[in-house]
């Protein structure tokens, strides 16, 4: 099997990263996506902006 040389980015925007301020569900959302991007290894990263990924 050939060499996967791409880069793929996922992106769902919350209106913050505090816990607190967001809905119960959306919380439980995101501890799934960290669970899952950990899997199968995959770079997991919250950011409010572009420029906090990069």
């Amino acid at each position: 099997m050939a060499k996967d040389n791409k880069v793929y980015f996922v992106v769902e925007t919350k209106g913050n990263l505090s816990e607190l301020n967001r809905i119960k569900n959306k919380n439980h959302k995101i501890e799934c996506d960290k669970k899952h991007c950990k899997l199968f290894n995959v770079a997991y990263k919250e950011a409010t902006n572009i420029n906090n990924i990069l």
